[in-house]
């Protein structure tokens, strides 16, 4: 299996480095991490250390094919995370051990426990990120004039104004909310998870029921292969746009 960065492929499609930053703001001048047991500290997730996005080649290009499709509509692609180093995925079950943080789990996960997250198919000790099959996306507008002004009572999960709306949920909110499954939603919100969905669906991308953000890609591929180099931002390209994880 081959890894090139997102942007080598198609930089219109947007990237947000959640994973290696893991700061987020939570009202003026308070910042907070989610994935650590003291959530007024940076901490730095095991195996991110650059913020470009590296992804399975394959996985990229029928992206960059979706994106075509969607900038005629105003919209595009926003990816938060493609692969994801299995160190980090370690990390993420010995984080379910810790002792919760109070902000993060009022914005994050109010009605769940972290001991449950495996059970509950919100993480994976065997994670489909690690083996270069799964992305995280969501739809943004690009037309600045639409996009979201205020965040509503009780989000969770985290604010994207430029996101369309999809439930008052977003990417990160470990909730029956933000599975497909869900239907307490309008007419509005209801058509953007639809929309997206359609468009993944229609280009060989399987859904995740438990969030509406994890899409597979064609997993048949990659079974049994758990990849664990460092995300960085100056690996050697090859030719055709892969890159030399060996530089």
């Amino acid at each position: 299996m081959e890894f090139t960065y997102l942007d080598l492929i198609d930089p219109t499609i947007s990237f947000v480095p959640i994973m290696a930053t893991n700061w987020f703001k939570y009202k003026e001048n308070h910042f907070y991490s989610i994935f650590t047991d003291n959530e007024n500290k940076k901490f730095q997730i095991p195996g991110y250390h650059g913020n470009r996005c590296i992804i399975e080649f394959e996985m990229a290009k029928r992206l960059a094919t979706i994106q075509k499709k969607l900038t005629p509509q105003g919209l595009s692609l926003r990816i938060y995370d493609a692969y994801r180093p299995q160190q980090a995925v370690n990390f993420f079950t010995e984080w379910t051990q810790l002792p919760d943080t109070p902000l993060a789990k009022e914005l994050h996960y109010p009605r769940a426990e972290k001991k449950d997250f495996h059970a509950l198919s919100y993480l994976s000790q065997t994670s489909s990120h690690t083996l270069g099959t799964a992305v995280d996306v969501t739809l943004i507008h690009l037309d600045k004039c639409v996009h979201l002004k205020d965040k509503n009572k009780n989000f969770l999960g985290l604010w994207d104004p430029e996101a369309l709306d999809v439930g008052n949920v977003g990417y990160l909110a470990f909730d029956e909310r933000s599975g497909h499954s869900f239907d307490e939603l309008t007419k509005e919100q209801k058509e953007n998870r639809k929309l997206l969905y359609d468009v993944m669906i229609d280009h060989e991308f399987k859904p995740l029921a438990e969030e509406f953000w994890h899409y597979y890609f064609a997993p048949h591929r990659n079974k049994d292969m758990f990849f664990d180099f460092d995300v960085r931002d100056n690996y050697l390209t090859i030719a055709n746009l892969t890159l030399d994880l060996d530089s």
